[in-house]
């Protein structure tokens, strides 16, 4: 053996840092999203979670635009869409509906990250295939099924805007649902019944705050007039 003051130090085996990829900088996205919100979610933020430079970020996803288009194609694609089954379309469409608002409601600000992107990423445009499959299945003539495919995108964001407050969570201070809806019916209970009878009349509706409630009525009224329309076309 060589003497003790030859002996090279004892260091640790350094630990091999894993390639920097796309799919990781968008988990760490999702990561910062999750955690800290879209306002502080930034290119350094994202690389102080992976240990690395923003500029090694930008080498894999072009710019801050271009990762928030992958990490919004990523929440896209956690929505799951069954296999068609054409005597079941309208109750599947349904199921896509409870799936997206799901995302939404799992993630911070989906909705405000979703605001002027047009989702035709690998994932968007897999969940369109799948959901225009279900409804072509159903005998939703292709117009229709087209119209009723982007609208329902539309009604669950338009739904969930209103459900988490602009998209993104309320401000601490702000009143809870039930809160917010018995101060809306004490309001309209004030209001004069002269000028307002039907409002007065229903004043005890808007105490209503159970939001999964209100979104099955709004995906029955949506799915029943898209079978509606559809029936004369088959």
């Amino acid at each position: 053996m060589p003497p003790p003051w030859t002996r090279a130090p004892q260091r640790p085996a350094r630990r091999r840092r894993q390639p920097l990829t796309q799919e990781a900088i968008v988990d760490a996205a999702l990561q910062v999203l999750d955690a800290d919100g879209l306002e502080l979610l930034s290119m350094r933020h994202v690389a102080r979670t992976l240990h690395t430079s923003a500029a090694s970020l930008y080498w894999h996803v072009g710019s801050k635009d271009g990762l928030l288009d992958l990490l919004f194609d990523r929440l896209i694609g956690e929505v799951p869409v069954p296999e068609p089954d054409p005597g079941r379309w309208q109750e599947q469409l349904k199921q896509v509906a409870r799936g997206q608002r799901a995302t939404i409601l799992g993630h911070r600000d989906v909705v405000r990250l979703s605001l002027g992107r047009i989702a035709m990423g690998p994932q968007a445009l897999r969940h369109a295939e799948r959901v225009l499959a279900i409804l072509r299945a159903g005998g939703v003539p292709d117009e229709l099924a087209v119209a009723g495919q982007q609208l329902l995108i539309s009604i669950v964001s338009g739904f969930a805007i209103d459900e988490t407050g602009e998209g993104g969570r309320p401000p601490a201070e702000s009143p809870s649902a039930g809160e917010a809806a018995s101060m809306a019916r004490d309001y309209v209970a004030a209001l004069p019944a002269d000028r307002f009878p039907h409002l007065v009349r229903l004043a005890d509706q808007f105490a209503a705050d159970d939001p999964d409630q209100r979104f099955e009525l709004l995906l029955d009224l949506f799915v029943d007039g898209l079978a509606q329309r559809a029936r004369p076309a088959r």
